[in-house]
């Protein structure tokens, strides 16, 4: 647990909570806690000193929450999503949770979270406490929306190999990973759809501890979650292409290989009837007649080499 106070233009790091109760009396003050992996005695501490509402921790306590805005008495409560970085394949969802009251905000995530991570340790929370509790929050919010867009762009890239890659040469391990990445987009529209909904209403709906200048940030906010809904939505069709081309590609590979065999077919079609139209028994013909036998086989040759050169000429092989 951190716990850093904005007293005055002081901004101090609180070493004990006990502190907590005695800075929150102070309206002059502003409380930033950060939590991380919160035990049971951490999420009783919050309900005793701050008073926050039983569902909202035990929201915290379970986890895998919908992204939301909950309103109660003297403050609310957020959850928010974010992607953990460097995720290569598979989308690694980070919950984070924020009560924010009039002078605290409290940060509560069940695993690190780099971006927060860094905020605190370069110290720059100084100039977001600076401005009070909404700003912190648009700058928390900020930094998890911002967690997608290296996500999206992977997925973009993977999108684009497939996509060269199925017009060239498709395999059936391309349909395998159309498929993987569509999921992955499924599962990120998922999380980004009720994430603009919350800010969406950080913006409409009226919360005293925002304040309208803060509400332009939220706004662009607001933008980030529409590009990426935007960018998802232009994947998805992508990928239903490439989906659509892959079984076209293969529709016409069958088509070809079916054709091949058609045309040696019709090669051999009139040398077997020739042959068993007549009865021939080569044996028996090559020794009573030799010359007859030359000149069968110098015909069924000929018919047989005629057939490919008008099928070669129609660009049918």
């Amino acid at each position: 647990m951190m716990i850093i106070s904005r007293q005055k233009d002081q901004i101090i790091h609180v070493s004990d909570r006990g502190d907590v109760a005695g800075l929150l009396a102070d309206n002059e003050n502003l409380i930033w806690i950060d939590i991380d992996r919160p035990t049971e005695d951490d999420l009783k501490w919050l309900s005793d000193t701050f008073g926050f509402h039983d569902l909202a921790l035990e929201d915290v306590a379970k986890q895998r929450q919908r992204a939301k805005v909950e309103t109660f008495d003297d403050h609310f409560f957020i959850v928010a999503h974010g992607v953990k970085p460097g995720q290569q394949r598979v989308l690694d969802i980070i919950e984070l949770y924020l009560f924010v009251g009039a002078n605290y905000l409290v940060s509560i995530r069940q695993e690190p979270f780099l971006p927060l991570d860094d905020l605190l340790k370069n110290r720059s929370e100084s100039r977001y406490l600076r401005r009070g509790p909404d700003f912190l929050l648009y700058a928390i919010l900020d930094m998890a929306v911002d967690t997608y867009f290296p996500a999206m762009e992977r997925l973009d890239e993977s999108i684009d190999k497939m996509d060269r890659k199925v017009l060239e040469r498709p395999t059936k391990d391309d349909i395998e990973r159309i498929l993987a990445v569509k999921k992955q987009l499924v599962f990120m529209r998922k999380h980004i759809s009720p994430q603009r909904d919350v800010i969406n209403a950080l913006i409409s709906r009226d919360f005293p501890v925002i304040s309208g200048e803060t509400v332009i940030y939220f706004r662009d906010i607001y933008d980030h979650l529409m590009r990426l809904y935007d960018d998802i939505d232009f994947s998805r069709d992508q990928l239903t292409s490439q989906l659509d081309i892959y079984l076209s590609q293969v529709s016409n590979n069958l088509n070809d290989v079916m054709k091949r065999l058609t045309v040696f077919a019709s090669i051999f079609m009139p040398i077997t009837f020739l042959t068993g139209f007549f009865g021939m028994n080569f044996g028996y013909i090559q020794d009573r007649s030799p010359i007859w036998w030359l000149v069968i086989t110098a015909f069924i040759t000929v018919v047989a080499y005629g057939n490919y050169w008008w099928f070669k000429k129609r660009d049918w092989l």
